[in-house]
């Protein structure tokens, strides 16, 4: 699976998301070793259209450090979750269904101060089996509900085909790093 590094207050951690379907968050010591402080098992293949395979978790990021230890994780159950530590020793975790044909990837938009208007607004952009581009937000703190804001369709252009089904899959995705467009 993969491997991402988040800091937080001088521990470091890392993040894996597996075929198996769980993502798990390990602390790493001064001493170099790993210890899992959670695992996340809720993906599961019961919303896919896909039933023949297993659940895989395709890509995770880490929450800019502003919104705290926080990370997404895309899978093929058509589920985006997001695992948030709650307090100094316990992790929580929600779901979005996002797309019945797979989430292949998630990017975090980078931070963005709080305005008086609005407070902070939270975006994960998600690459999704449909060929397009979801985006979910949610209010102030990754702790609170996430609701989808706005998908792009049409995404990907065909480029192939593959046993006579189109090959059309979405990844990676990221944000431009500059705000351009007002997100």
């Amino acid at each position: 699976g993969k491997k991402e590094p988040h800091h937080e207050k001088e521990i470091c951690q890392h993040a894996s998301c597996s075929y198996d379907g769980s993502v798990k968050i390990f602390s790493i010591s001064k001493e170099k070793s790993y210890t899992v402080v959670y695992t996340y098992t809720g993906h599961n293949s019961s919303g896919t259209i896909i039933v023949l395979c297993l659940t895989i978790v395709n890509c995770l990021e880490w929450a800019p450090p502003e919104y705290g230890a926080a990370l997404a994780t895309a899978s093929s159950d058509g589920n985006v979750a997001i695992l948030y530590k709650a307090n100094d020793t316990e992790w929580n975790s929600q779901q979005v269904v996002v797309c019945r044909m797979g989430c292949n990837a998630v990017s975090w938009c980078p931070y963005r101060p709080s305005s008086k208007e609005t407070g902070s607004v939270l975006r994960v952009a998600v690459a999704a089996g449909d060929s397009c581009v979801h985006i979910l937000k949610c209010f102030i703190s990754p702790s609170n509900p996430w609701d989808l804001e706005t998908k792009f369709e049409d995404m990907v252009i065909e480029y192939g085909m593959f046993l006579g089904v189109l090959s059309s899959v979405l990844q990676p995705i990221e944000w431009l790093p500059v705000d351009v467009y007002g997100y």
